[in-house]
């Protein structure tokens, strides 16, 4: 009698383990197959105004190296532009922020003021710091997520400046539709899919 229950209780031990391996295999599996999200990689316009003179943003400085391009390693490798379009903002991971992309540029932009790399602009009694998103006049929009084909204008200066022709003229040379259908530079792997290694290892882990 004994002897039967000590091999009921190590075929019992047996069968849960293997129901262990088994369910460890099953959950890695359905996360391997589900564990590829889709890429972001999109593009915005965007253009900057002072006394409705317009910032060209011509230092290299400016601009992310494709040899150094990368979708999360870094938060310029989430946001940046690429030479030579001083108006196109590449996003390469969620919720990137209007913030985000000018922290890329080594500038900063707060609820009420726009910081240069010299000089700080708030709005006071004589001129004005104006934020113009798809067309209407917001508050900040520090806070906000950078959308696919987004316009966004920032024009500091006496109030007198036509914000709709500053639009426009953000969207130049390049919209934010062309590049979208346009190829990116090869090192940017926010626009590919996982690899199959990658996928495998946060299936794992």
């Amino acid at each position: 009698m004994k002897e039967l229950t000590s091999k009921i209780n190590r075929n019992t031990m047996l069968s849960v383990l293997v129901g262990i391996i088994f369910g460890a295999m099953l959950f890695t599996l359905i996360r391997f197959i589900f564990n590829n999200p889709a890429p972001v990689h999109y593009h915005a316009n965007f253009a900057v105004f002072f006394d409705e003179k317009r910032e060209e943003f011509s230092g290299p400085g400016y601009f992310e190296e494709v040899q150094a391009c990368s979708a999360t390693e870094s938060p310029r490798g989430r946001t940046h532009m690429h030479q030579p379009d001083n108006n196109v903002v590449h996003v390469h991971d969620k919720n990137v922020t209007w913030g985000h992309f000018f922290e890329s540029l080594g500038w900063a932009l707060g609820p009420d003021t726009l910081v240069t790399t010299n000089s700080v602009y708030k709005t006071t009694d004589q001129k004005a710091l104006t934020f113009y998103l798809n067309n209407k006049e917001v508050a900040s929009p520090f806070d906000q997520v950078v959308g696919n084909e987004d316009v966004l204008v920032v024009s500091y200066g006496d109030g007198s400046a036509d914000l709709k022709k500053q639009a426009d003229e953000a969207k130049k040379p390049t919209p934010a539709d062309t590049a979208n259908v346009q190829k990116d530079p090869a090192a940017c792997r926010g626009s590919e899919e996982l690899s199959f290694s990658t996928r495998l290892k946060n299936a794992v882990w």
